[in-house]
């Protein structure tokens, strides 16, 4: 059995995981390999491979890679350390050349994997193999070919074995575990899309964590992009009258020299749907553009969210509860909007997704354009914003009015609201 870690200080609860490989497995030969393990190897065995490997920028990418050296020479069971047995592996591996395992068919469908292109996912993280199996040369040519790809699925993780697999020569015997055997449970991520997943403990044989230590670890302030334009087109009094490109960088030379920043006051109504709102206070964390705040208004009866919010800890996150009333959405967007402090205001949606780069954007759009608004692209090309200014025409005072407004609510035309319904309350 292999498995590796930046060293020999594996954290607790990934050293009790991967105590149950050897608990289940008292005869195998066990083997942690540290990060200059893995280099050294690679010298005595793959010298010819280095300067891919030494050249990979993240070291989940040299983490990767080194598994399917791993196996080619010595064989056996390679498994990642977030990875919990179950029961013992001899019957399920007896007889085979080499075994891999689906992940989750959900996987396929979050939004970030999609763009791959792939109805299904290989999974690196559980993986068994004879030496010197042909399939893995195959994979080897595969890394060479990637090496340049900019993020590790596609240049060295899953994504990457995937199209080895869909690409092996045809004298590979390959097996495929179905996700019930060793992927039974859906990552974080796909949990907040599709829901939770109860994991049957008496059909798996491991369960895989989806700890993704190397994604916290390399985490930060997201990387703004360089050279990013943006279309936009701009109306007046609801008809098109120009378009063009605006160019994010020099907006940011802007703000750099000292122009205003105006803060956006961000406004999200929720109930009752913590991993929802959870995500979307993620994505709120992640913009480039600091100058902001989260409104939330939560008129749920469940105090999770609020006792989220209280662990943050972070002054730019106010959180306003009321009680379950059956106010309408309408209603509660009103108070969002009184709550709000900025110059600027932005619909926050829990269900949605969105870029760390999206309320940069904006602003940059709005503020280069002298712009009353920036909504978000409707998919109908020409069609004008869906209102100019959120307060216009509605004859309210208070804290709100005079506010701009960025992401207008999805849907709207524009025109003037329906007899009887208030100008910002939609429809539900």
């Amino acid at each position: 059995m292999h498995q590796t870690w930046k060293n020999t200080g594996v954290p607790p609860k990934w050293r009790t995981w991967s105590e149950t490989w050897r608990r289940h497995h008292p005869d195998w030969e066990y083997r942690l390999w540290t990060d200059a393990d893995n280099r050294a190897f690679l010298e005595q065995h793959y010298a010819w491979f280095l300067p891919v490997y030494d050249g990979y920028a993240e070291p989940i990418k040299r983490a990767d890679a080194i598994r399917y050296f791993l196996l080619d020479h010595f064989g056996g069971l390679y498994v990642d350390m977030d990875f919990e047995c179950l029961r013992p592996m001899a019957g399920l591996l007896a007889g085979k050349e080499l075994v891999l395992g689906l992940e989750p068919e959900e996987h396929a469908g979050l939004p970030w994997n999609r763009r791959s292109g792939l109805p299904r996912i290989v999974g690196n993280a559980f993986m068994a193999s004879r030496p010197g199996h042909p399939f893995w040369p195959h994979v080897h040519r595969q890394l060479v070919g990637a090496h340049t790809m900019p993020g590790p699925l596609d240049a060295t993780g899953p994504f990457l074995l995937t199209r080895a697999v869909d690409s092996a020569p045809e004298d590979c015997s390959i097996t495929i575990l179905g996700t019930e055997t060793a992927y039974p449970a859906l990552s974080a991520f796909a949990e907040e899309l599709f829901g939770r997943r109860e994991v049957d403990r008496d059909r798996a044989h491991a369960v895989h964590h989806w700890s993704s230590s190397w994604a916290r670890e390399d985490s930060g302030p997201p990387a703004a992009s360089t050279g990013r334009k943006v279309r936009f087109w701009t109306s007046q009094e609801l008809h098109p009258c120009a378009h063009g490109v605006v160019g994010l960088d020099a907006q940011r030379r802007r703000w750099a020299s000292g122009s205003a920043a105006p803060t956006v006051s961000c406004l999200m109504v929720t109930k009752d749907r913590l991993p929802w709102a959870e995500r979307a206070i993620r994505c709120f964390l992640a913009q480039t553009y600091t100058r902001a705040e989260l409104v939330v208004v939560d008129d749920g009866a469940d105090d999770s969210l609020e006792d989220h919010v209280r662990a943050l800890a972070d002054p730019r996150i106010r959180l306003h509860r009321l009680p379950p009333e059956g106010r309408t959405l309408g209603e509660l967007r009103n108070i969002a909007v009184d709550l709000a402090t900025g110059a600027y205001v932005c619909q926050w949606d829990d269900d949605d997704l969105y870029a760390p780069e999206r309320l940069e954007i904006q602003m940059a759009a709005v503020l280069g354009l002298d712009a009353r608004s920036a909504p978000r692209r409707s998919g109908v090309p020409g069609r004008p914003p869906p209102r100019a200014d959120r307060d216009r025409g509605t004859g309210r005072a208070g804290p709100g009015h005079g506010r701009r407004v960025l992401g207008a609510a999805r849907g709207g035309s524009g025109a003037p609201p329906p007899p009887g319904r208030r100008p910002h309350e939609p429809g539900r």
